[in-house]
């Protein structure tokens, strides 16, 4: 069994936007609790920021051409093989379904977080068939990530505890 905990973040981009911003926080505090974190993007100004207490993998998270999308399941398959993170945590219909047909053969737990009402089509529908759905669309975690750090990463492991997501606890203090 690993020592520590690994999470993967996907996201479109790390644009800046309110996905961004939380996965940027979340990973920051994950890291500075003692776990591995890792975020996989298109890249954007907030890589330098998940770079310096992470690793960064550089991938095509956002084009949303239904074509591409298992070319870069095949792609990302390897290193999600190769680390075997304990939870793949998604940001974005991109990156579920990237990380869909990456994990079909993998059984990694998954957990989506909705930043905003989805349609009720089969591209969004990605996004619920997963371990856990974290939402929010009010933007009170992106307010509480603003002002307490901690209090998302609390509210992060207690959706993955909650689901028996985490094979190991980290204690906090």
């Amino acid at each position: 069994m690993k020592s520590r905990m690994t999470i993967f973040q996907l996201v479109p981009s790390l644009d800046g936007g309110r996905a961004s911003r939380s996965v940027a926080a979340i990973h920051r505090a994950l890291v500075s609790h003692g776990f591995i974190g890792a975020v996989i993007s298109k890249g954007g100004p907030f890589v330098s920021e998940i770079v310096s207490c992470g690793d960064h993998h550089l991938q095509d998270m956002q084009s949303r051409d239904p074509l591409t999308i298992p070319g870069r399941a095949a792609a990302l398959s390897p290193l999600i093989e190769a680390v075997s993170p304990d939870v793949l945590h998604v940001h974005g219909c991109v990156p579920a379904w990237i990380a869909t047909f990456a994990n079909r053969d993998l059984g990694i737990p998954m957990v989506s977080t909705l930043y905003r009402p989805y349609p009720d089509n089969a591209f969004s529908e990605v996004m619920f068939r997963v371990d856990h759905v974290i939402d929010d669309m009010t933007g009170a975690g992106l307010r509480a990530e603003m002002s307490d750090p901690a209090a998302v990463v609390d509210h992060t492991l207690a959706v993955y505890r909650d689901q028996g997501l985490l094979h190991q606890i980290v204690d906090r203090c």
